[in-house]
């Protein structure tokens, strides 16, 4: 099977769901995974999105019965695997800060998004832009009764494409320092 069939089999099997605290386990390791240490969340500050912002923190699944179409299943992937999560908070604030991504004000217009993590096993085969796309969608879903005007992130440089393909905007560098590299910010409007 060619590496593009594989690719898209595994976006077109993916399944979508909120998470909650059952899930913390894989979800800290696939955060260790995906960030540095100086850059991951804390299990305390994972388990406060999901008990704050649970509506927020999306996971990307296959079902145990695709697990075979990947070469090098993993032991953190177990029957319907979460493969991939995306979390945030809320925030007034028009752009992100340190503040603004450091605290949830229910009822903020602005979605921060803090992480967007795929197992290492299946990265690069678009289950990140799959799971950002179902994220807009489920965003979009709620804005009239959330009232979401966007969402923000901060991205490393190597990661802007990817986002650019999911929609959003960059605004350039941010301000804020989190780890030793540069992050740059972006926006998608809802």
């Amino acid at each position: 099977m060619s590496m593009s069939l594989l690719r898209k089999n595994l976006v077109e099997r993916l399944a979508f769901s909120l998470l909650n605290e059952s899930h913390l386990p894989v979800v800290l390791a696939l955060e260790r995974a995906g960030y540095p240490a100086d850059e991951a969340a804390s299990e305390a500050n994972l388990r406060l999105r999901l008990r704050s912002a649970g509506h927020l923190f999306l996971g990307a699944f296959l079902p145990a019965d695709q697990e075979d179409m990947h070469p090098d299943p993993d032991p953190v992937a177990s029957p319907s695997t979460l493969v991939g999560f995306v979390c945030s908070t809320q925030t007034h604030s028009e752009t992100l800060t340190h503040q603004a991504m450091s605290e949830h004000i229910d009822g903020g217009p602005t979605v921060c998004i803090h992480s967007v993590c795929v197992h290492t096993s299946y990265r690069r085969q678009g289950v990140a832009l799959a799971l950002l796309r179902e994220y807009a969608k489920l965003l979009d879903r709620e804005t009239e009764s959330r009232h979401y005007a966007r969402m923000a992130l901060i991205s490393k440089e190597y990661l802007v494409p990817l986002y650019t393909r999911a929609g959003f905007r960059l605004l350039g560098p941010s301000s804020v320092v989190h780890g030793k590299d540069q992050w740059y910010e972006m926006q998608l409007p809802l």
